[in-house]
């Protein structure tokens, strides 16, 4: 029996046999290196994303294929001024708010086709790699989670101060940046065939408590995640950074089909809590130790551990890495990734 990555993955979430496990490889980053472009070469047109995303799925046969609207990518539609680091992600220079008395600066007649490029862009980008790849694998529209995209738009600090000191400004931004990512979705979602996830690290562990994510994230997630839903069949997955060990279950309470956790997240844990949830674990080998510095050795050990890990539970489980994967990993250590996971996930 060989499956291609749709089969595989609706049938595993089925609880059905598949030819391998399913492993995800976040890789926006990495797909650079793979072909031969700094970060912001790879993601300047449409075609360059494109040529990413197949030469990593080609190379590796992940079962995950993305086209990012980026952290800022929100602040870019809107009027935020960016830096654009070689190698790096966009990162925000000049935010379009000062504060969140200027709410009334955020236009969202940009945040379409028509007033944007970035996201003309990323619509041909999604086009050109379902033209190569999409009777294959579905091609997810990687969107931005409520408080990382009200981040691209204020400066970070003057946000989290507000959730304590101007609680119902916040809740007005946090609105306004999910209309904004409503009207991305019934954008994207006219072509049939796109896949839509979630990325919020602001809503990390690491910046807020689980009573600031159940009151500032978690309703305007669920929100997204429903729309999603209106238009899609597959599997919706979140990634948030850092520790969330605390409010795991929260955010499977937004609706979502699987969370992606950070390296810094127990694993066994994570499985623990969620079992009798509707939730799936994605995760959460570690990219930076292992996949960046490790050898491949270290690389078959995590592999063997995290599904020595999920064997005991029987929360739906599928590997990946903690976070994205570094442009500067060495390929032989993500064919080592590939290759152990082909051993172990069939044990």
């Amino acid at each position: 029996m060989q499956l291609n990555s749709i089969e595989r993955l609706a049938a595993f979430n089925q609880g059905l046999p598949v030819d391998r496990p399913p492993y995800m490889l976040f890789h926006g980053t990495f797909g650079a290196r793979l072909t031969h472009q700094t970060y912001q070469e790879s993601e300047a047109t449409a075609g360059n994303i494109a040529a990413k995303e197949i030469a990593v799925y080609n190379a590796f046969g992940c079962d995950n294929v993305s086209v990012n609207l980026g952290l800022n990518g929100l602040g870019i539609i809107l009027g935020s001024q960016m830096k654009y680091p070689e190698d790096a992600s966009p990162m925000l220079d000049v935010p379009l708010l000062s504060s969140l008395d200027e709410l009334d600066k955020i236009d969202l007649s940009k945040v379409s086709f028509e007033a944007s490029c970035l996201l003309r862009k990323h619509d041909l980008a999604i086009q050109m790699i379902q033209d190569r790849l999409g009777q294959e694998v579905a091609v997810a529209y990687e969107l931005t989670g409520p408080l990382t995209s009200a981040a691209s738009l204020i400066n970070i600090e003057t946000l989290l101060r507000g959730t304590r000191r101007q609680p119902e400004q916040v809740h007005q931004l946090l609105g306004l940046v999910t209309q904004a990512t409503l009207r991305i979705i019934d954008a994207f979602a006219l072509n049939h065939q796109t896949t839509f996830n979630i990325t919020d690290p602001v809503s990390s562990g690491a910046l807020i408590s689980g009573k600031q994510y159940r009151e500032f994230s978690q309703p305007y997630t669920q929100r997204i995640v429903e729309h999603i839903k209106q238009y899609q069949r597959g599997e919706v997955v979140i990634h948030i950074c850092g520790d969330t060990t605390k409010f795991l279950t929260d955010i499977a309470s937004t609706g979502v089909d699987y969370i992606s956790i950070d390296q810094q997240v127990d694993l066994t844990t994570a499985l623990e809590i969620v079992e009798e949830l509707p939730v799936g674990i994605i995760g959460n080998i570690d990219p930076v130790k292992y996949l960046l510095q490790g050898d491949i050795n270290s690389i078959q050990q995590q592999v063997a551990q995290s599904y020595e890990a999920a064997k005991h539970s029987s929360t739906k489980y599928i590997i990946g890495p903690g976070c994205s994967v570094p442009l500067a990993t060495p390929i032989q250590n993500v064919t080592a990734y590939m290759e152990a996971i082909m051993h172990y996930g069939r044990m």
